[in-house]
Formats: structure tokens, C-alpha cells, sequence
């Protein structure tokens, strides 16, 4: 399972792999989100309806790539973010689900 966060999304849609141009990156990458393999927390689905376009339409069509930001994913946002105090610094650009989505990664990997 990978967590995948806003700039992943907004970057490959409007920078790099553009939907008429490569289709089948967005087929591919709409098999991963079916199967699971992808996944992404609310809070991304909240910052790309910020911007009502073309990703915010893909975001709407695929409501199952969203998990709730639940309190186990918000305690692994704490223990990783206290194990690596240096991954999101002040002043950095991180987007605000980008905390959660590595709590998310961290609580979908770990033994229950």
C-alpha cells in the first residue's frame, strides 16, 4: 500500500503526466487505487477541492482512494513525526495532509 498525498496527485496531473498526452499512466494508476494499493487520507481530498478542476473531478469519481483520518491514523502522525523530528520543518512547504498521510503509511505497515 503506498499513501499517496495532494503534490503527488497535482504535480503528475498538471506537471508531468497529463491525461490526453498519457492515458495509460492514469489507467495504471486508476488500477491502484481500485485494488488499494493506492490510498490517500481526507484531508487530501479537502485540499484539492480547493481548486475545482480536473483533479478535483478525478478526486470526486474515485471516492474509495479516501480513508477517514481516524485516531490511529493520528496517533502514527505522532509517534512518526516524534521519531523523525526533522521531517517536516517549520517554514517548509509541506502541504497539511502531508503529516497524516505518513501516519497513514505507517499504521496500514505496522503489526497489529
Amino acid at each position: 500500500m503506498y499513501s499517496i498525498d495532494t503534490s503527488v496527485l497535482i504535480t503528475a496531473w498538471r506537471d508531468h503526466y497529463w491525461p490526453d498526452v498519457f492515458p495509460g499512466f492514469w489507467e495504471r494508476f486508476d488500477e491502484a487505487v481500485d485494488d488499494g494499493t493506492f490510498q490517500a487520507v481526507e484531508q487530501v481530498k479537502a485540499e484539492l477541492a480547493k481548486r475545482d478542476d480536473a483533479v478535483h473531478e478525478w478526486a470526486k469519481e474515485h471516492p474509495h482512494f479516501f480513508v477517514p483520518l481516524d485516531t490511529d491514523i493520528q496517533d502514527a502522525t505522532t509517534e512518526v513525526l516524534k521519531s523523525h523530528p526533522g521531517l517536516i520543518t517549520q517554514g517548509a512547504s509541506a502541504r497539511p495532509s502531508t503529516p497524516s498521510s505518513l501516519g497513514w503509511v505507517w499504521r496500514a505497515g505496522s503489526p497489529s
